[in-house]
Order: structure tokens, then C-alpha cells, then sequence
């Protein structure tokens, strides 16, 4: 079984390295991807925040995966 975890939407590099670590500590042994939406377009409001971007997105994607 692969488990797909991780925040609905890239707000912030502090919580997304929050959410990877505690995950990475939680899942020890099991098989797991870490899932954000970079643009969450789905909003119910349209004053929703929609995330961070792709360009802001890549970078941290990059930078998670090194760890």
C-alpha cells in the first residue's frame, strides 16, 4: 500500500517542512509520497488563497527531496 499525505495547499516553506518531517517520522517503513497543490484553484471563495505558485513551488519540491 502507498500512502499519498501531505497539506491541501503550499503556504509556507515553515509548515511544509513541518509536514514532511513529522510525516517522514510517522511513516518510518511504510511506502509514502508527500502531496501539496501549489495552486489550489478549487476554492470555495474567490478571495481563497490559493497557494504559492509554481516558480516558489519547484523550488521547495527541490529542496525536500534532497532531504
Amino acid at each position: 500500500m502507498i500512502y499519498i499525505l501531505g497539506n491541501c495547499a503550499l503556504e509556507s516553506w515553515e509548515i511544509y517542512l513541518q509536514t514532511a518531517t513529522a510525516l517522514n517520522k510517522i511513516m518510518q517503513g511504510k511506502e509514502w509520497w508527500l502531496k501539496v497543490s501549489f495552486d489550489k484553484a478549487n476554492r470555495t471563495s474567490l478571495h481563497g488563497k490559493r497557494g504559492m505558485g509554481l516558480s516558489s513551488a519547484l523550488i521547495m519540491f527541490t529542496q525536500i527531496k534532497k532531504m
